[in-house]
């Protein structure tokens, strides 16, 4: 056990992920976010990018339309990973109901880290009640 839990600390620590929401609406439903803050980003059409930084979930960037949200990730990612300084990195995509974007975003790691994603995945259903529908993201992992 101890093994295990040692292994998962390191794990976490190479780990970086960033999502992109659709919208707050869902958010805002779950409580994580005001009703303001959801009423001007939806005004705004703004597509909130959000990463996991030691378990807690932090605002990573903000952008005017679904592929810039997509560039967005694909940069955030590759400067997290830059970082790290290990091995070729290992990169999973996950999207709630939107595989069109999850697509996209796997040519754009292919193209911009030279890596392809080796997962695919619709995301759990315990994280996408709280982001909504149109939520896409990226997990890299350098081992």
């Amino acid at each position: 056990m101890a093994e295990i839990l040692a292994r998962l600390e390191v794990v976490q620590q190479r780990m970086r992920i960033f999502l992109s929401l659709d919208n707050l609406r869902f958010a805002r439903m779950s409580g994580r976010v005001g009703m303001a803050r959801a009423l001007l980003s939806s005004l705004l059409n703004v597509k909130p990018m959000l990463t996991v930084n030691a378990g807690k979930l932090e605002l990573a960037g903000r952008a005017r339309s679904h592929s810039q949200a997509l560039a967005g990730l694909v940069d955030a990612l590759e400067q997290a990973l830059a970082e790290t300084k290990g091995a070729a990195p290992r990169l999973a995509v996950i999207h709630a109901q939107v595989p069109e974007a999850a697509q996209r975003l796997v040519e754009a790691c292919t193209q911009r880290l030279r890596v392809q994603p080796e997962v695919v995945n619709t995301l759990s259903i315990g994280i996408a009640v709280h982001f909504g529908p149109g939520t896409v993201g990226v997990v890299g992992y350098v081992p």
